[in-house]
């Protein structure tokens, strides 16, 4: 179902939401916050698993796991996160006092089933799909997690959305996650440019709710209030809504005189569109 729930929860509120016959619903995609907020307006319960739809790799949620994982490796499955590059096994996550990832540039890797290649059918009249699941034993998902201590897996993104910047690996799932919590923001997508020199820059489009409007200062003062090295890494951000008259859907791009608080923040300083 992909991003549904935070298309939904990206409505304006209404009375008569909770007035459904839905009670469970399963296989979202949503982030913790998105399950606990589509509970509140709708009174449905989220369930939520990871499972590769190639067969050879599932997990499931435990009640004792942390809300935003998806959960431990099942018994008999051989489950790890690889460095695509080196093929070599990923540190466990660490985090800070507030459970925010610190090492996410060596954490995150390529979830991987090290006895999954004999599960795996293939593709139909699709040899070249095959070989990028494919490496002797192993089947890997395409999806990148990280893991911490206890053993929970935690997504954060598929393999297209690493991005290479300051010739570092980059996850933009994490990063969604943190400018998800900055007020009025209903959707976040963060997702490469090119960089002038080498590799990535970090573009970052936030689409903020019905009547927020995008204030460049208190974004840049949520920005340093997060301890999170994936908030460090400078960006461009583009904002979209409506404007203050509220009649049109209105995008101010770079190099335009904003007419509202949309469009471009560069990062330049608290107050400053492009």
């Amino acid at each position: 179902m992909g991003r549904s729930l935070a298309y939904i929860l990206a409505r304006p509120e209404h009375p008569g939401e909770r007035d459904n016959r839905v009670s469970r619903c399963f296989g979202t995609e949503a982030s913790a916050h998105d399950r606990a907020e589509f509970a509140r307006r709708f009174g449905c319960t989220v369930i939520e698993g990871y499972g590769s739809s190639e067969g050879p790799v599932s997990v499931g949620r435990t009640p004792d796991m942390p809300p935003d994982a998806l959960g431990p490796a099942p018994e008999g499955l051989d489950l790890a996160m690889i460095d695509p590059a080196s093929g070599e096994e990923c540190p466990r996550a660490r985090f800070d006092e507030h459970r925010r990832l610190l090492n996410a540039g060596k954490a995150i890797g390529e979830l991987v089933h090290r006895q999954g290649a004999q599960l795996f059918e293939g593709y139909y009249k699709n040899p070249e799909a095959e070989r990028q699941r494919i490496r002797g034993d192993w089947f890997l998902t395409g999806d990148l997690v990280y893991r911490d201590e206890a053993g929970y897996f935690y997504f954060a993104g598929r393999g297209g959305d690493r991005l290479r910047v300051d010739s570092e690996n980059f996850a933009a799932a994490p990063v969604e996650t943190i400018l998800g919590r900055f007020p009025g923001v209903s959707l976040a997508a963060v997702y490469p440019v090119p960089d002038p020199r080498t590799g990535d820059q970090v573009m970052v489009t936030l689409q903020m709710a019905e009547g927020a409007s995008f204030d460049p200062g208190a974004f840049a003062a949520f920005l340093a209030e997060q301890r999170d090295p994936a908030a460090e890494v400078g960006a461009a951000v583009r904002t979209r809504g409506r404007d203050r008259a509220g009649d049109r859907d209105q995008e101010d791009r770079q190099g335009a005189a904003p007419t509202s608080a949309l469009g471009f923040w560069t990062g330049r300083g608290p107050g400053v569109l492009a």
